[in-house]
């Protein structure tokens, strides 16, 4: 686990968790059950799915996968303004760190689908 901890986005997606634990403590009972949770547990799919596309080769599918868990976290962060749950101040300070996810995970979906098109395995 220690190699993985200094890789970026592991990093990242571990932040992120322990942000979205730590705002969601705050949630309404309401939130805290729906938003708060659907949105934890696609973190914690992030991660698992992370760990799972480090250790094999053939990892295109699992890093789609990836892509689509965090676009639903960026679509529950967005509800989450919208209904006044998380300000925007809150928002702000996740801003980064989500488009540095994003973008990491962005970046290995281009760099498998490249390996894919060259026929590497």
């Amino acid at each position: 686990m220690i190699a993985e901890s200094k890789l970026p986005l592991y990093r990242d997606l571990f932040n992120l968790l322990n942000g979205i634990l730590d705002m969601c403590k705050s949630y309404s009972k309401f939130f805290k059950m729906t938003v708060g949770e659907r949105t934890v547990k696609e973190c914690l799919d992030l991660m698992a799915l992370f760990l799972r596309a480090r250790n094999v080769r053939k990892n295109t599918e699992i890093v789609e996968e990836m892509d689509a868990k965090f676009e639903m976290v960026l679509v529950l962060f967005r509800a989450g303004v919208q209904q006044r749950v998380i300000s925007e101040a809150q928002y702000a300070r996740f801003a980064v760190l989500l488009a540095n996810v994003g973008a990491q995970i962005a970046d290995w979906r281009r760099e498998c689908h490249k390996r894919d098109a060259s026929g590497e395995i």
